[in-house]
């Protein structure tokens, strides 16, 4: 998605890809779980046996998950106003009102 939306963006311009590698992909591991979020997670006792705890919390977890999420959608919104002016506000408007939770109502349109 990331490599998609920067090709949107005019030749040279790796924003969103920069972003996924520094921030996202890695808040992302602890909250879907992958081998980088559970590799700290392991340890062996002097017996020889595997402990696994959980160094973060699935709170704190999701709370880095939504900050990246937000620092994303924030980026977006700056980028798509340098490079297309005021064309997607609506559009931008309508993504954030839904992620949020604050988007008007099918029922009530």
């Amino acid at each position: 998605m990331a490599t998609s939306a920067d090709g949107q963006l005019p030749p040279g311009y790796k924003v969103f890809t920069v972003l996924y590698g520094s921030i996202y992909r890695q808040l992302s591991a602890y909250v879907h779980s992958d081998v980088r979020s559970i590799q700290a997670s392991v340890k062996e006792n002097a017996a020889g046996i595997a402990l696994i705890s959980q160094p973060v919390s699935k709170e704190r977890a999701g709370g880095l998950m939504y900050a990246a999420n937000f620092l994303m959608i924030t980026i977006c919104f700056v980028v798509s106003g340098h490079f297309y002016g005021t064309k997607y506000i609506p559009q931008w408007n309508t993504i954030v009102q839904t992620w949020n939770g604050t988007a008007p109502s099918e029922a009530g349109a």
